[in-house]
């Protein structure tokens, strides 16, 4: 259900699922928010949710663990949102409690569950027009800990604890020019906290040209930095690397 009253904006959801092995889980969530005169949105959410274990998590050769349960979790959040002067921004915190949550175990090689989880982030979105530029800032920074008693109070694996993303795009009648960099923080590799991997960042170009109106060519060139990164421990990502596309859609 969604409604609008007045300056009031709720939203209500229920969900059902039934799964073979898992059984029923209900979930539901819940929102409201109350639109200012001046623009300003405040807005407050719960909600709940479920999540079984996918198959090869359960089943996979020498990786799956087949006496892992679902997930079970709860999301509060709060945030505020705005327009002004042709420019958008927004500012969300959220707190999130994980009950037997799925998550890989690099002491026994395969995914475990966690008992108990907190995760807790702060997310701030900034965007509009700057000398004919269209740009958007996004930063996040998160919270992710372990309430098991066993690791309690370490890090979540193969988390960043802070992502910046910069995008700016321009316009040029049929051309289209944009560019993006991506900053993330440190993560550890292992709930233990001793498999530091460290922070980076990479640089993307891209641009478009509409040759005629159902036909569109389209470039990019991803980690011009040729940044040697990992977010994983063992697993490294592409340098640099370009793609090509052309685009075909005809009016039907």
């Amino acid at each position: 259900y969604q409604g609008k009253f007045y300056q009031h904006q709720v939203l209500l959801a229920y969900r059902v699922d039934q799964n073979e092995q898992f059984g029923y889980h209900g979930t539901w969530n819940a929102s409201w928010g109350y639109a200012f005169d001046s623009g300003i949105l405040v807005s407050a959410s719960y909600g709940t949710a479920f999540k079984a274990p996918t198959f090869n998590e359960l089943y996979f050769p020498d990786f799956g663990n087949g006496t892992l349960t679902s997930e079970k979790s709860e999301t509060y959040e709060v945030g505020v949102s705005g327009q002004h002067f042709g420019w958008r921004w927004a500012l969300n915190g959220y707190l999130t409690y994980i009950e037997d949550m799925i998550s890989y175990d690099s002491q026994l090689f395969v995914p475990n569950n966690l008992s108990s989880v907190r995760i807790m982030g702060l997310e701030a979105i900034v965007g509009g027009q700057l000398y004919g530029f269209d740009v958007q800032v996004n930063y996040s920074a998160l919270n992710p800990k372990s309430m098991d008693s066993e690791s309690f109070g370490h890090i979540l694996p193969r988390r960043a604890q802070q992502v910046f993303h910069l995008d700016i795009d321009r316009q040029l009648e049929a051309l289209s020019l944009g560019t993006s960099l991506n900053v993330e923080g440190r993560r550890f590799d292992d709930l233990q906290n001793s498999r530091r991997i460290d922070g980076f960042v990479t640089w993307d170009l891209r641009a478009e040209y509409q040759l005629f109106e159902q036909l569109t060519v389209q470039g990019a060139v991803n980690n011009i930095l040729n940044t040697q990164y990992q977010t994983a421990s063992g697993y490294n990502t592409p340098g640099v690397n370009v793609f090509f596309n052309i685009r075909y859609a005809p009016n039907l």
